[in-house]
C-alpha cells in the first residue's frame, strides 16, 4: 500500500513490477507495460526507495538467517508461487476496515498521489506526467485541492 501511495502507479503496475525495472542510480522506475500500452518511467521518492530497500534487504536476509523465502524477479511476489499476486482484495479489506475507512478504494490511493502533489504546489502537468495520463483532464478529475489552499488562494486577491 506505501508503494502504490509514494508512487500514484495503478494497482496491477505495482503488483507486476520487476527488480530489473528499478534503476537505483537514477532513482527511477521503469513500467514496461502501462494501461496506455507505452513504457513509462517514475522518478522513485525517497518514501519508496524505502520500501524498496526494506523489501530487497528482507529477502536477502532470508537467505543468511536460513528462512526459505523463494527469490522471484518481481518485487511484490506471492511467497508461494513467486509470481505477482492475482488479487490482493482480501488484504486491502482487512486493512481498510481496521483503519475505520470500509469505503476506501485501493484505485482512491492514486487519487490522494495526485492530491498530495497539486495541494504541494506541483502544476497538473507534473502530475499528468507522473500519473501516465494522455489527457490533462483525467488528471484534473484526479487532483483535488484541500480548502486550506483554496483559502490560501483567495487570499492572494488584492484589496480593492
Amino acid at each position: 500500500m506505501p508503494f502504490l501511495i509514494y508512487t500514484g502507479a495503478r494497482k496491477r503496475e505495482v503488483l507486476d513490477a520487476k527488480w530489473v525495472d528499478i534503476d537505483w542510480q537514477e532513482k527511477s522506475w521503469r513500467i514496461p507495460f502501462t494501461k496506455s500500452g507505452k513504457v513509462r518511467h517514475v522518478p522513485l521518492s525517497e518514501g519508496a526507495l524505502e520500501v524498496l530497500l526494506v523489501l530487497k534487504n528482507t529477502t536477502d536476509l532470508s537467505a543468511v538467517k536460513g528462512v526459505h523465502l523463494p527469490r522471484s524477479v518481481f518485487i511484490f511476489a506471492n511467497p508461494k508461487t513467486t509470481k505477482p499476486y492475482v488479487s490482493i482484495f482480501y488484504s486491502w479489506d482487512t486493512a481498510r476496515t481496521l483503519a475505520g475507512m470500509p469505503e476506501l478504494r485501493l484505485h482512491d490511493l492514486r487519487h490522494s498521489f495526485a492530491s498530495f502533489l497539486v495541494n504541494a504546489g506541483r502544476s497538473l502537468y507534473e502530475v499528468q506526467e507522473l500519473l501516465g495520463h494522455a489527457d490533462i483532464r483525467t488528471t484534473s478529475r484526479y487532483a483535488h485541492l484541500n480548502r486550506e489552499r483554496l483559502v490560501g488562494a483567495v487570499a492572494c486577491v488584492p484589496r480593492v
